[in-house]
């Protein structure tokens, strides 16, 4: 369920417009993703609430990025070719630690590492 008004989730909230893998789980973008993506593929383009709630939440995470994952997953008006595999793979590698691992002190680092991985080999897969 999206973090939003519905929750008591107002949009100067942090998490306002992201999505949980779980209820009680922090949002994350390769959540928010699939969900955008999974909402593309039904054709439903009126969740219009669902992807500016969203870009909020993007927009946040990225620092003031112009692009948003409701753009990538289909739902972008500006008519230009976005390649969202490359944004991804340097969100990723962004991410990357030292260590090995992906996420932050706060995440995961098994769960963080299990999505960034699985994420990268579906990348990988479509080029093919």
């Amino acid at each position: 369920m999206q973090r939003d008004e519905d929750e008591n989730i107002t949009p100067d909230d942090p998490d306002y417009g992201g999505i949980p893998d779980t209820p009680a789980a922090a949002p994350d973008l390769l959540t928010l993703y699939r969900a955008l993506a999974a909402l593309a593929a039904t054709g439903d383009h009126a969740a219009s609430t669902v992807c500016s709630k969203a870009r909020v939440f993007i927009d946040r995470c990225q620092a003031g990025a112009t692009e948003s994952a409701a753009a990538v997953a289909g739902f972008g008006t500006d008519g230009v070719a976005h390649n969202w595999r490359d944004d991804l793979v340097r969100v990723l590698l962004a991410r990357y630690n030292a260590n090995g691992s992906w996420g932050s002190a706060q995440d995961d680092a098994n769960l963080a590492t299990a999505h960034a991985v699985r994420t990268l080999n579906r990348i990988v897969h479509s080029l093919r």
